[in-house]
């Protein structure tokens, strides 16, 4: 058990979530920021609306599972981190991940 929710319960919601901030990410983002930690981590609206506008073309991938991960998304990524100067070089995308759930 997870809080009130069994574990198999949890991608479900999840997955509700981003659906509903997909479709409404001003009202996402208000949610976010009426629970933050604002004495020990406040966010910056700017900041976080900015995350959000190139995250979420990230967080999903045609015709696999909620949040599955592929070789390409992690290349992509890995790609755009290099661009921004936040890391020297791409490593090997198949030694960095792993989806769990083909994992079994």
């Amino acid at each position: 058990m997870i809080g009130a929710y069994i574990n198999q319960e949890v991608p479900v919601l999840e997955h509700k979530g981003y659906e509903y901030v997909k479709a409404h990410p001003k009202e996402g983002l208000d949610i976010l920021f009426d629970h933050q930690d604002q004495a020990n981590f406040p966010l910056i609206r700017e900041v976080e609306e900015h995350s959000l506008a190139i995250l979420l073309s990230k967080m999903e991938t045609e015709g696999e599972a909620f949040g599955s991960q592929t070789e390409q998304n992690w290349q992509e990524t890995a790609e755009w981190l290099l661009e921004g100067g936040l890391i020297e070089e791409i490593p090997p995308v198949e030694e960095i991940y792993v989806n769990l759930d083909s994992e079994k």
